[in-house]
This record gives structure tokens, sequence and C-alpha cells, in this order.
């Protein structure tokens, strides 16, 4: 089975409006939507997956993402979510400004966080927590 993992971000104000978009928009796989709180509990980051592969349903052209949703990636190990641009601008930072596709990770440096890259600072890492795992069944 093919999915996408998104990431939605947003702010507690807007959590339940967000929350009720991501549902009306996507089809989300096994019903679950991970809801994460930045350590300084000013963002929410809601990451699940949708199925790439029901003929029925093209992930781009019926329902494009989401206003600040991006595709992001996940190393379980760590729970540590990134992007490939960030992961590419960390690799940057840690390997003295060469770009090396071997370069190792030391992933446990970033367990429970988000590796994201933005305009402004190219590299942003943001601890995160667990607040709450919306199901189906807790509608």
């Amino acid at each position: 089975m093919n999915y996408h993992l998104l990431c939605t971000f947003t702010d507690y104000e807007n959590g339940i409006s967000t929350l009720k978009e991501i549902l009306n928009t996507h089809k989300i796989r096994e019903n679950r939507i991970f809801i994460f709180e930045s350590a300084d509990k000013q963002s929410l980051y809601y990451t699940y997956n949708i199925d790439t592969e029901d003929p029925n349903y093209n992930f781009m052209s019926d329902n494009p993402l989401l206003k600040d949703t991006i595709l992001i990636h996940r190393k379980k190990e760590t729970n540590t979510f990134y992007t490939i641009n960030a992961l590419n601008e960390l690799i940057l930072k840690l390997n003295y400004g060469i770009a090396d596709k071997t370069f190792i990770i030391p992933w446990t440096n970033y367990t429970n966080k988000f590796i994201l890259s933005n305009n402004i600072d190219r590299l942003k890492i943001v601890d995160v927590r667990l607040k709450d795992i919306w199901c189906s069944d807790k509608k």
C-alpha cells in the first residue's frame, strides 16, 4: 500500500477547525491523526497518512494540500519528522557546509522533534510532544 505522510500546522485557536478541515478534505488511512504540540505550546502539528493507491482518488488533483500542509517523513526509531529540504540543510550544518548523501545523521539527537526548513532560518528544529491521537471512534 502506498501512502503519503502529511503534516498540517496550526495554532491552538484554530485547532478544532483545522482538524475538521483535514477530515473533510482527505481520506485518512487507519482513521488516525496524531496531534503534536510544540514545547512552547504555541503550535499544533497534525500528522496523518493518506492512501495514494485508491484508483478513485488522485491526491494532488482531487484534494490539493490544505493551507499550511506539507509532505513529511518520519524516522520511527526516534519519532523524528523531517522534510527532505530540511534534512539537506541539517547535513550541511552538521557536515561543515558539505552536502554528502552518505553523511550519517545522529538521529537520537533529534528524538521527538520536527526538522523543518523555511525561508527565514533555512533550518528550524522544533521540540514536540504527543498531545492526542484522534481516532474515528473518538468523534
